[in-house]
């Protein structure tokens, strides 16, 4: 009964993110459609679209306080928001105790008969990511990132900061994630991330352009795969596809501008493929890393070849 309990507590603790900067709501808001952001992030959302990002349904000028979420965030008793905050780091961190008997929704596949992997169109799965690649020496700028990255150039890692640091800090994106410099037009190239250190991440590309709010995979110019929620999953241009493969330590990135081709391999134990596509890339693009934003120290590593 225990155990329920605690899934529950979890469950309702995923709630409490807004889907924004995908950290725990801070001032939380709710829309006429229903959905719920921190308050700042939806009022710099506005500045640029007045539409919710979840529904598109058109936004009123008036943001309401939701005071149920308010008061489950801060409840006293039971430790307020750093509770939240710990108990969805633990949720976390259960992705490195897995075993052999799979992850749950594994299991509920099992159980439930009939389960179908979605299928994309207009896109092409690519059988063997052809031709050689450049190495890709990856540098990061404070403009490009979000207020809770830091990047550390003498240990190449990306890492989660304290909130206190992070709130006068320079920053692009209203999501937790970070654009690299580098801007490929042409050419193959490859670069390498080490997942070790990060409770939930999205690794990909993006055309330059990308927007402030939008996160990578879920935009019309993005490709990733990406480790949350105890599952792995690609995400084409806004559309999910469910990966049967276990959690990567670490990914190699495989870019043809010429072919369109896109490829996601692991390194962990052997090398083995986990998703490719082909892509009709109609302008530069950049690698993009997503990092889940709540756990300070969380951090993805680029390694030398």
């Amino acid at each position: 009964l225990m155990t329920v309990y605690e899934d529950i507590v979890k469950l309702v603790a995923n709630h409490l993110r807004c889907s924004i900067c995908y950290d725990i709501f801070v001032k939380p808001v709710t829309l006429l459609c229903g959905h719920n952001y921190c308050q700042k992030c939806m009022q710099d959302h506005l500045q640029k679209n007045p539409c919710c990002p979840e529904c598109r349904t058109k936004v009123g000028a008036q943001l309401k306080k939701n005071i149920t979420l308010c008061n489950i965030l801060e409840i006293p008793e039971a430790g307020g928001r750093d509770l939240w905050d710990q108990v969805l780091t633990r949720a976390e961190q259960d992705v490195r105790h897995e075993g052999h008997t799979g992850t749950r929704t594994q299991r509920l596949k099992k159980a439930v008969p009939g389960s179908k992997r979605l299928q994309l169109t207009g896109y092409k799965p690519v059988p063997q990511f052809a031709g050689s690649s450049g190495f890709a020496l990856l540098t990061f700028s404070p403009q490009l990132g979000h207020r809770r990255l830091v990047f550390r150039p003498d240990q190449r890692r990306i890492e989660v900061r304290h909130s206190h640091a992070a709130r006068a800090a320079q920053h692009y994106f209203s999501v937790c994630q970070w654009m690299a410099e580098q801007e490929f037009a042409s050419g193959s190239h490859h670069w390498d991330v080490d997942t070790t250190d990060c409770r939930a991440w999205a690794v990909g590309v993006a055309h330059a352009d990308l927007r402030q709010d939008q996160r990578l995979g879920r935009s019309p110019t993005s490709w990733c795969i990406e480790w949350s929620s105890k599952r792995l999953s690609a995400w084409i241009a806004g559309v999910e596809m469910r990966l049967e493969q276990r959690r990567p330590s670490r990914v190699r990135v495989l870019l043809d501008m010429a072919d369109g081709q896109l490829a996601f391999w692991s390194l962990s134990d052997r090398e083995a493929e986990l998703y490719s596509v082909q892509v009709e890339f109609r302008a530069p693009v950049r690698p993009v890393f997503w990092l889940f934003g709540t756990q300070e120290k969380n951090a993805l590593y680029f390694p030398a070849p």
